[in-house]
């Protein structure tokens, strides 16, 4: 019984190991360069969530608004908003709506809000593109994803950065290398495989027919990896793009980074947790590469919980092979390790040194201890409710 679960134990763990390493392997190696193939006939929208937002959403909109074509339009959504979020975005010539619900906080249900006032209209757009109040657009990225969005016939992930700018905390840096390997590295490993992309919150582009009937009035606190997972659960799994770079910035408040950081590690599990079991189900139903490729990256948890699961595992074995002299499960898991640990250290030599110094590198461990608590949180007081961050 034992020797089983043990079999059982290493086998469940090759899954998310074995795809990690294979995801930034492939993904190492740069993307071409895509080229902006000019004006689209396409009219599309951008939609920007914002509760808030005044001191920063007007360095947003002149971002966005120097990449407009005269067929575009944005539409702000200041939602519960106690400032002049809403002038700001009038003020630049664009729409405003506005929402006010005591109960019903979150940006699904913005964003639901303003999928409704697009479809009062009288002639809705062909693409629809999300974009974070705080987020700011490379030159030429709008142009580029409504040119793949038409080209694929599918929603499409741009490459969506968080950078640390003038925060030079070693935690804040670590985790702007975290963010880069799993939404540019990974991401762009998963294309190549010809697997959909999870959603990332921003940079979202949508053929109209894809996110029209979409599901987005929740209050969950990862609205956009359910929305990516969903899509993908009904063959219309987002594609990545490489070309097209979104980037915002860290929180300097240690206290709004770590909550921040809460956030995204309790609802990427919540997440694998509910729709994985879902997922897996529906690709061996009704076979489907979407599905498929969703559940196995998804069965990937946030890299530092995969680094102590494995390191415990490790750590177990070790103890069992000095205890009865049974080496084979530590033979494993050792391979296990050092291929994670060999991943993350080539990735950071190819694209991470820009970020972390080697020696900063060294402060890994500890960072990833430090996450322990999240993990324990998760377990006795999981964050449910969405919480907006603190700018500042």
């Amino acid at each position: 019984m034992i020797q089983i679960l043990f079999f059982a134990l290493l086998t469940a763990l090759a899954i998310p190991t074995v795809m990690f390493i294979v995801e930034c392997i492939i993904g190492l190696f740069p993307a071409r360069r895509g080229k902006n193939q000019g004006k689209t006939k396409q009219c599309a929208a951008i939609l920007i969530p914002a509760h808030n937002e005044e001191s920063i959403i007007s360095h947003t909109l002149k971002n966005i608004q120097s990449q407009l074509e005269d067929t575009d339009q944005v539409v702000v959504i200041a939602d519960n908003c106690q400032d002049k979020t809403a002038q700001i975005a009038r003020d630049f010539g664009f729409t405003a709506i506005e929402r006010k619900s005591d109960n019903e906080k979150g940006k699904g249900y913005a964003l639901a809000f303003g999928m409704a006032y697009l479809k009062q209209q009288k002639d809705q757009p062909d693409i629809v593109v999300i974009v974070d109040a705080d987020c700011l657009l490379e030159s030429e990225a709008l142009a580029i994803l409504k040119h793949e969005v038409i080209k694929r016939g599918r929603p499409v992930q741009a490459r969506y950065l968080m950078l640390s700018g003038k925060v030079t905390r070693l935690g804040v840096k670590v985790s702007e290398f975290a963010f880069m390997v799993k939404n540019k590295i990974r991401l762009r490993g998963l294309s190549r495989l010809g697997m959909p992309v999870p959603l990332t919150g921003t940079g979202m582009a949508f053929p109209w027919q894809a996110i029209a009937n979409a599901k987005l009035a929740t209050g969950d606190i990862v609205e956009d990896m359910r929305l990516g997972v969903e899509l993908a659960e009904h063959g219309m799994g987002a594609t990545y793009c490489d070309a097209a770079q979104v980037y915002s910035y860290f929180p300097t408040s240690e206290e709004a980074e770590r909550t921040q950081r809460e956030r995204w590690e309790h609802g990427h599990l919540s997440t694998l947790t509910q729709f994985a079991p879902r997922l897996l189900k529906r690709a061996i139903t009704k076979p489907s590469i979407d599905a498929l490729g969703m559940t196995i990256d998804l069965a990937i948890p946030p890299l530092s919980l995969l680094v102590i699961i494995i390191s415990a595992t490790w750590g177990f074995f070790f103890a069992w092979a000095i205890l009865f002299s049974d080496w084979v499960y530590l033979a494993v898991s050792s391979l296990y390790l050092a291929g994670l640990l060999f991943t993350i250290l080539i990735t950071w030599f190819f694209h991470g040194r820009t970020i972390l110094s080697f020696r900063a590198l060294l402060y890994i461990p500890v960072y990833i201890v430090s996450k322990i608590v999240i993990y324990i949180g998760y377990i006795i007081r999981k964050q449910t409710k969405w919480i907006r961050t603190d700018r500042n």
